[in-house]
């Protein structure tokens, strides 16, 4: 299980509360979709489990344990249990699309005994076409390095798997085509997700355990369901209505 007890996190010398007095928790096996605003604090709340920020006041747990400061020693034991794919992918370009995959095995020792058997193993996993291992990620096409990324985060078999944004550069239909794959990956995995997205319609489409925010505070959690039915206050029924008209499922 992730938790957060009362987290505050402000940045600017505290001028600025990226999350403000918020309590959540994950269960083990869920997927968990964050939504909200640009600046709301979804980001921010991801890397405070794998400890690239810490809380102002509150405290972050994994597993009842708490999550040690950043700098701490044991905050790279803690990072082994989660694979992490940031904005676009955060591939590096210098690497070959082999090279990105496997460079926690190479450099860490993270991982199967066997990197190359498990590489075939998630390149299948993932859809992704071993023939373009070789190639540099300028060389690939968005949707490619999208994949190629989420088979980085699982190369070592995390636990967690966090997503910020994973799909949210590409055109529509290279990623209505990864929405289906990656729902069917995480239903295969059956591994605790938590998900960054800026789409109501994909919240839905992932989860049915939606976490909005707005100004760093939890607005609403639940279904969209349950949201569009009994949205909490104006802000929420409005952010519905700004995007559900469209694009959400019934």
């Amino acid at each position: 299980m992730l938790r957060l007890r009362g987290v505050t996190v402000r940045y600017d010398r505290g001028a600025h509360a990226a999350l403000d007095d918020v309590s959540l928790e994950i269960p083990e096996g869920s997927v968990t979709a964050l939504i909200g605003p640009s600046g709301c604090g979804k980001s921010t709340l991801l890397r405070l489990f794998v400890a690239l920020v810490g809380p102002t006041s509150g405290a972050v747990e994994v597993d009842d344990q708490p999550v040690p400061p950043p700098g701490d020693e044991r905050i790279r034991r803690l990072r082994r249990r989660f694979g992490y794919v940031i904005q676009e992918g955060g591939l590096f370009p210098h690497l070959t699309a082999r090279a990105n995959a496997t460079l926690q095995s190479r450099k860490l020792g993270l991982g199967s005994a066997d990197p190359d058997a498990r590489l075939d193993e998630l390149c299948e996993l993932c859809h992704f076409d071993r023939g373009l291992l070789a190639r540099y990620p300028g060389e690939l096409s968005g949707g490619q390095r999208q994949r190629l990324a989420i088979v980085r985060a699982l190369m070592h078999d995390p636990e967690f798997l966090l997503l910020d944004e994973p799909l949210g550069a590409l055109d529509p239909v290279v990623r209505a085509g990864l929405q289906d794959e990656l729902r069917a990956l995480f239903a295969r995995l059956a591994k605790t997700v938590v998900m960054v997205t800026h789409d109501l319609a994909e919240a839905a489409f992932f989860s049915e355990d939606i976490v909005l925010l707005r100004r760093g505070r939890i607005a609403q959690r639940g279904p969209f369901a349950a949201m569009r039915e009994s949205p909490a206050d104006e802000f929420v029924e409005g952010f519905l209505e700004a995007q559900s008209a469209r694009e959400v499922p019934s």
